[in-house]
């Protein structure tokens, strides 16, 4: 694995946060527009039963590479995030 699989999980989880944090910022309205344009999820909204993900699709990927991540729409505060954070208070 090596140095290549290192990066590679370090881009994964900047992939993922950022699909996290895109997610959450506009959270509520974005499952709105989406229950209007498919109905049949509004069940599923209530229960809290929706997921959110992605998936990545370009050539090169292996077949673990191109299966759907599932994510949590949450905004993940950063090493520098922390750092302003220790100077604004």
């Amino acid at each position: 694995q090596g140095v290549a699989g290192i990066l590679a999980g370090i881009a994964k989880k900047q992939i993922d946060q950022g699909v996290a944090g895109s997610l959450a910022r506009d959270f509520a309205k974005l499952e709105e527009q989406i229950v209007r344009g498919y109905p049949q999820l509004k069940e599923s909204r209530k229960d809290g039963g929706l997921e959110w993900g992605y998936r990545l699709s370009f050539n090169g990927l292996t077949k673990d590479q191109k299966k759907t991540t599932i994510v949590e729409p949450k905004v993940e505060k950063g090493f520098f995030d922390n750092v302003k954070g220790l100077f604004s208070q």
